[in-house]
């Protein structure tokens, strides 16, 4: 999936996912559902793969790569 369809699919700007990716911003936690969702992940894994911080690793957006 690309950045382009995610941001179609959850109704975001791509700008938006843009900063999600570069850890400029994390989604909010509404968003983290529908963004599990459309990774088809568990929220568990979600958070997992956001991590503590807030940069996310690149293993999260490799699914939309």
């Amino acid at each position: 999936m690309t950045q382009e369809a995610l941001a179609e699919r959850l109704g975001v700007e791509l700008s938006t996912v843009g900063r999600w990716e570069r850890g400029a911003q994390l989604p909010q936690p509404p968003m983290r559902l529908k963004l599990a969702a459309a990774l088809s992940v568990s929220i568990d894994e979600l958070a997992g793969l956001l991590g503590a911080g807030r940069t996310p690793p690149r293993t999260m957006f490799a699914a939309i790569s």
